[in-house]
């Protein structure tokens, strides 16, 4: 997919600076966007599979709220540049599955800690416009008119991510002899390339605010060390579904 992304932009610049013959070229401009929705991890890996087999969480747990900020200029009136950031954060609770600890009177307890998950997707992405930023009436094309927008395209950028793990742990060096670790805390950051596509529609409410939704698929993975090293890919892609509003100016 990522080698795609190369061609779909140079075809972008092919249809964004052609411009059609004997009309008056829309005046381009640029937008402040915000927006706010969920993101659904994709959860691919042995990294995520491993927690799923350990304990009592799947990935979909992870499904919470995203919020971002982007900054839009136009190219030509069929192509614009989109910089944007997104924050994510979700804690989940599970405990381990088939394995308990507690006193003598009752040692069916769960063993729980808290799985937390940060992103912040610092992205640049080019964006076609099939019908235009702006339309033209009139027989010379001398009007100019707002209309709805429908746009996709893609991007690249970078994903700056915290895992953590919080709470008590088991120590399973010695299978016949389980020990519980209480109030350990285990963390791990980094920085990842990441790719996505994107498609959305703004609808015009008057000549400067647009109401939006769009939808973006990312790919983006990561190799943890330190605390989690041999544990595989940490795959931090998956679907944005966002609403927001842009001001253009």
């Amino acid at each position: 997919m990522r080698r795609s992304i190369p061609i779909l932009l140079s075809t972008a610049l092919v249809l964004g600076f052609a411009a059609p013959a004997g009309a008056q070229a829309p005046r381009t401009s640029n937008a402040f966007q915000f927006r706010f929705g969920g993101y659904f991890p994709s959860g691919d890996g042995e990294f995520w599979e491993g927690n799923e087999e350990v304990f009592t969480l799947s990935v979909s747990d992870f499904d919470d709220v995203t919020f971002g900020f982007g900054f839009v200029t136009s190219l030509t009136n069929n192509l614009e540049l989109g910089f944007n950031i997104d924050f994510y954060d979700a804690t989940v609770l599970s405990s381990y599955q088939d394995v308990y600890g507690g006193p003598p009177d009752n040692p069916n307890l769960p063993i729980y800690h808290d799985t937390h998950l940060e992103t912040m997707p610092m992205t640049v992405d080019l964006r076609i416009l099939p019908t235009g930023r702006y339309g033209v009436r009139g027989s010379g094309g001398q009007r100019q008119v707002v209309h709805p927008v429908p746009y996709f395209g893609g991007g690249i950028g970078f994903n700056y991510w915290t895992y953590e793990e919080v709470g008590d742990f088991v120590d399973f060096s010695d299978p016949d002899n389980l020990v519980i670790l209480n109030g350990l805390r285990f963390v791990e950051d980094g920085t990842a390339f990441e790719a996505h596509v994107l498609a959305g529609l703004e609808l015009p409410l008057g000549p400067s605010w647009s109401f939006l939704f769009e939808g973006r698929y990312s790919w983006c993975d990561d190799t943890p060390s330190g605390d989690f090293a041999g544990l595989g890919d940490l795959d931090l892609g998956g679907f944005y579904g966002m609403v927001g509003f842009s001001f253009r100016f």
